[in-house]
C-alpha cells in the first residue's frame, strides 16, 4: 500500500479543483456583490411590511411582493434617476464652460492667497507689538 492511495489523491485533486473554481467564480462576480447586498437590504426592510400585508390584510404573497417592488422602485430609483439626470446636465454645462470655471477657480485661489498673506502680516505685526510692549514693561 502506497503512502497516498489513488482514492485519496482523487479526493484532494477534486477539492483543489472545487476551491479554484469557487475562487474564479467569486473573482468574476465581484461586480454583483453590491447588487446582492442591496437586494438583501431591501428584503430585510420590506419583510415586516410583506408579512403585515399577507397575515393581517390577507393579501396574496405575489400581489404583496409586486406592490412592495413597485413602492421600492418609486421610493429609491426615481429620486436617484432624477438626481443623476440633474447632475449630468450640470456637469455638461461645466464641461462646456470649463475655461470660465478654471479662471474663476484661479481668481478664488488668488483671493485666498492674498487674504492668507494679509492675515499672516497682521499676526506678525501683532507679535512684534507684543514683544516691544513686553520689553518696555520689563
Amino acid at each position: 500500500m502506497s503512502y497516498l492511495d489513488n482514492d485519496r489523491l482523487k479526493q484532494v485533486f477534486f477539492l483543489i479543483l472545487i476551491f479554484l473554481l469557487g475562487g474564479v467564480l467569486f473573482w468574476r462576480f465581484t461586480g454583483f456583490i453590491p447588487a446582492f447586498l442591496g437586494a438583501t437590504t431591501l428584503y430585510i426592510m420590506m419583510r415586516p411590511l410583506l408579512f403585515w400585508l399577507v397575515r393581517r390584510k390577507k393579501w396574496k404573497k405575489a400581489l404583496a411582493a409586486i406592490l412592495l417592488i413597485f413602492l421600492s422602485f418609486i421610493v429609491f430609483l426615481v429620486p436617484i434617476g432624477l438626481f443623476i439626470n440633474m447632475m449630468t446636465a450640470k456637469i455638461g454645462f461645466a464641461i462646456q464652460h470649463s475655461t470660465e470655471l478654471l479662471n474663476n477657480i484661479q481668481n478664488l485661489i488668488e483671493k485666498i492667497k492674498i487674504s492668507f498673506l494679509n492675515a499672516k502680516r497682521k499676526i506678525s505685526k501683532f507679535h512684534c507689538s507684543n514683544n516691544t510692549l513686553e520689553a518696555s514693561v520689563l
